[in-house]
């Protein structure tokens, strides 16, 4: 099991999610298990070939510049966020 994997089982046990009801934007070969389980598999436009494969959705932005205009808003990484409510 990779880290995003483990990452992801504790936000699903901690906010009583399923799999199907998760949003995951991955890049490369580390996020390919989660992608593969995920409700809404995402990739920013610079991902792997094999990731943009599994995605439901291509962004048009590089990976990178999502998550610096994410963080800059946030003040989180986007990769860490998670909405309540």
């Amino acid at each position: 099991m990779c880290r995003e994997d483990k990452d992801i089982r504790s936000l699903l046990e901690r906010y009583g999610l399923r799999d199907e009801e998760v949003l995951y934007m991955g890049d490369d070969i580390p996020d390919y298990e989660v992608m593969q389980r995920c409700g809404c598999p995402c990739a920013p436009a610079d991902a792997a070939p094999e990731i943009k494969a599994l995605a439901v959705y291509i962004s048009h932005l590089k990976g990178g510049i999502w998550m610096r205009a994410r963080r800059d808003r946030t003040g989180v990484e986007g990769a860490r966020l998670v909405v309540e409510g």
